[in-house]
């Protein structure tokens, strides 16, 4: 993605890890930064994007076909159709196609009411009181989820990457894919991580530890050509779409984006215009 203010970008190289460009030629609190691995990826440019999201300058909005008329969209109809600024995938999803496969609430909508017991971070958001932190990432083993989830009207359960302690917990594995994931950083902003070209979430979890990005947790949301992102701003606009994963899909020529049911959608609170997907409790 090219800006027209190259003021707007700065190159510098950080633990081995060259950082292209960091665009904050968007709205306030919301930063755009693009690294270039020192793991070479066995497919792609072996780029990692991060987006950084400042929740006191955009709210987040749960967005699921299970509640909106059934219908998957790829994450440009969800943004379009919702009036949202950016949307990514809320996490996989069951055979049925709709259902997530940890525990998912969106204020009276239940996607799913099961807390999946091998899932160990919890990403909570728009508080029921103005005193809590407008989005937390709870980790399972060091805050547990039901005293905090319940002070929250959305949640999604997802897989964890990152703990509390900044550990890697994933086991090395073979497997390796594209994938977006979400992380928090010490300032309790909103890290979503995509990388097109394919590692093992082992690797990738490494690699977003040599980072200068200050990322303290992060969960897994998804892999392969359905990890989707999208962002857009007046004329700007953000689209990373996934390829590669190995079985499935073992090959980068794949590039549009996929359906998918349940997203994580975000919007200025300064745009009081962007339709509220959901009405307060």
């Amino acid at each position: 993605m090219k800006s027209r203010n190259p003021l707007l970008f700065s190159f510098v190289v950080i633990m081995g890890i060259s950082l292209l460009f960091s665009e904050k030629g968007w709205t306030k609190g919301l930063e755009i930064q693009r690294f270039r691995s020192p793991v070479k990826s066995l497919s792609g440019d072996s780029m990692i994007t991060v987006v950084r999201i400042d929740p006191r300058q955009y709210d987040f909005r749960l967005l699921c076909a299970s509640e909106h008329g059934k219908k998957r969209r790829t994450v440009k109809e969800w943004a379009q159709e919702f009036g949202l600024v950016g949307a990514f995938n809320a996490g996989m999803f069951q055979k049925d196609g709709f259902t997530s496969t940890g525990y998912m609430k969106n204020f009276d909508h239940v996607n799913n009411p099961r807390i999946n017991s091998t899932y160990h971070s919890l990403f909570v958001f728009n508080p029921r009181e103005p005193s809590l932190p407008p989005v937390q990432m709870i980790d399972r083993e060091c805050e547990g989820f039901n005293l905090v989830s319940s002070k929250y009207r959305s949640a999604v359960q997802n897989l964890r990457m990152i703990s509390c302690t900044r550990e890697n917990v994933w086991r090395p594995q073979p497997k390796r894919s594209s994938i977006v994931s979400m992380g928090l950083d010490g300032k309790g902003q909103i890290l979503v991580l995509f990388s097109r070209s394919s590692y093992s979430v082992h690797e990738f979890i490494n690699i977003l530890l040599g980072l200068d990005i200050d990322i303290q947790r992060a969960m897994y949301l998804e892999g392969g050509p359905e990890a989707s992102l999208y962002v857009k701003q007046g004329e700007k606009e953000l689209s990373l779409v996934g390829g590669f994963e190995a079985v499935f899909i073992e090959s980068d020529r794949q590039d549009t984006f996929w359906p998918i049911p349940n997203v994580i959608g975000i919007v200025s609170k300064n745009d009081r215009s962007r339709p509220c997907a959901t009405s307060p409790e």
